[in-house]
């Protein structure tokens, strides 16, 4: 099992701290959107890069919350089993 990373790159391609990008997301409300965004690319990571482990990902309290998330999560996921 490996977790899944996420990063964010400035205009110069430089990385931003993760305190500073997480609380901008936070600030915007913008935390199910992210981690929405950062399921679809790891479905598409594991697709393309054939993997053969288990991804463990982080999920912010708002997604967990959200009665949208995990059902709408859970039937992105099923559609992509392989």
């Amino acid at each position: 099992m490996v977790e899944a990373f996420t990063r964010v790159e400035d205009s110069q391609g430089n990385n931003v701290a993760m305190a500073t990008f997480i609380s901008m997301i936070e600030k915007f409300k913008l935390n199910v959107a992210f981690d929405q965004q950062v399921i679809t690319k790891i479905i598409t990571d594991i697709k393309e890069q054939q993997f053969k482990h288990q991804v463990l990902v982080n999920l912010s309290v708002d997604s967990i919350s959200n009665a949208d998330f995990i059902p709408v999560s859970y039937t992105h996921l099923r559609a992509h089993e392989t």
